[in-house]
């Protein structure tokens, strides 16, 4: 068996009226029977699994508590799944739905937060400006976490729902496996809270609510998504003019 390959030539392009790149030389070669046959490898869903307590949680449950308990604030959603079950569950014109812009979250709450903060007579109208971000967004974006504790937004708090793996594409592992991310956090000078279940995140948001500075709340969550829910189809530019819009309208 022979193989042909094509090499450009030096001189290629250099004849008159000959476009770059149209004269080739030719050359074959025999390869060995020793040369090695590469095989693909199929895709390993690892699972989740969580030492330190049980991840039995659904995502869009957790999602719930914190639309309910942020009702008139601003809340920031991750791309994915997430945006699809909440907007699917509770779709709010306080809620902004990051789609298609992964590990976005927590820089535009950092902004958002700054922007927001109260300023000579003016109040803070809200007790949280929020962030819902899962593992996958988180570590894409760690660098923000040193920015939010450095500029120490004192009405910030971003959430963290994880669950160990990019659920949006497959289950594939994260790091956070074996990293803690509210370990992190709390290196980086933000007030920590962890929840494994509602009753522990609702206090954990309840608390963070009344705290000023920066705060985290990381929550370990089941694995995967909710069944049923629908695409989020929206133009990312209508979402975030709605948003905008009733940002203007309470401020």
């Amino acid at each position: 068996e022979r193989l042909t390959a094509q090499i450009p030539s030096p001189s290629m392009g250099e004849g008159e009226g000959d476009p770059v790149g149209s004269k080739i030389h030719t050359t074959t070669t025999t390869p060995t029977t020793k040369t090695p046959i590469l095989k693909t490898c199929p895709i390993v869903k690892i699972l989740s699994i969580h030492v330190d307590g049980q991840m039995t949680t659904p995502r869009i449950d957790a999602l719930q508590t914190i639309s309910a308990e942020f009702a008139a604030e601003p809340v920031v959603f991750t791309c994915g799944s997430t945006s699809r079950e909440m907007a699917d569950l509770d779709r709010r014109a306080n809620h902004l739905y990051v789609v298609d812009s992964m590990g976005l979250v927590s820089s535009i709450l950092l902004g958002l937060s700054l922007g927001l903060q109260p300023a000579g007579h003016r109040p803070n109208p809200y007790r949280k400006v929020v962030g819902v971000e899962g593992d996958g967004g988180m570590l894409m974006n760690l660098n923000a976490l040193t920015s939010i504790g450095y500029l120490q937004p004192e009405n910030l708090l971003l959430i963290v729902l994880d669950n160990q793996q990019y659920a949006s594409t497959g289950g594939q592992a994260t790091f956070t496996t074996h990293l803690d991310l509210a370990d992190i956090a709390k290196s980086c000078r933000l007030k920590v809270w962890r929840a494994d279940d509602i009753e522990t995140l609702q206090q954990s948001l309840t608390e963070a609510a009344a705290t000023a500075g920066p705060c985290f709340v990381h929550m370990k969550i089941a694995p995967g998504n909710a069944a049923g829910i629908p695409l989020l189809l929206d133009d990312p530019v209508t979402l975030g003019h709605t948003f905008t819009q009733w940002l203007e309208t309470v401020s």
